[in-house]
């Protein structure tokens, strides 16, 4: 299948579906299990399926993501970590709706103990977070679907994708959502 691109936030987003999605190979860039952030432009076609993997770094159990964020069919986002315990947070039902481009930064903050959750550069959601490292995993990571079965897949698109490898400021992501980064940024 050939991927389909079209005009996004920062630039071409890409098309995700079922069949159409991104696996970064495993490395020591996308294996982290200390303090990280990522962030994504997407925007959802539907809301048909009760969870739609955005970002997905783990093996397969639920207990045991390094790191994830998922759609709810609530339109709702669900930001997940594990390390043989999930933790979870979710922003409020409803402010996801179909057809309009969100920029979503996921913040695990394992220095102090803290998970937050910006929608559009405002924190959605926040809450604790235990200090020990995530479970760390050799698959890789992969955005717009999850390896925890079929039927995940976004279906959307997914622009500019950044994971970095510390927990980012709110001004931090405020200032920096709409602008394209250079690529040899610190952390990124």
């Amino acid at each position: 299948v050939e991927p389909v691109f079209s005009a996004g936030q920062i630039g071409g987003a890409l098309q995700v579906d079922n069949l159409t999605h991104i696996e970064v190979p495993n490395s020591a860039d996308t294996n982290l299990t200390g303090s990280l952030t990522f962030e994504t432009w997407f925007k959802a076609d539907d809301l048909a399926r009760e969870w739609q993997s955005i970002v997905y770094k783990g093996n397969g159990n639920s207990n045991q993501r390094s790191y994830s964020l998922w759609l709810n069919q609530g339109g709702y986002l669900h930001l997940s970590t594990g390390d043989n315990g999930n933790q979870t947070i979710d922003s409020a039902v409803g402010g996801i709706v179909t057809g309009q481009w969100y920029h979503v930064a996921g913040v695990l903050d394992r220095t102090n103990g803290l998970m937050k959750l910006y929608i559009d550069g405002a924190e959605a959601a926040s809450g604790a977070l235990r200090t020990n490292a995530a479970r760390e995993t050799t698959n890789p990571l992969r955005i717009g679907s999850a390896s925890e079965g079929d039927g995940y897949s976004l279906h959307g698109q997914i622009d500019d994708f950044r994971l970095w490898n510390t927990a980012r400021t709110p001004a931090q992501i405020s200032d920096d959502r709409n602008a394209a980064l250079a690529g040899n940024e610190a952390g990124l």
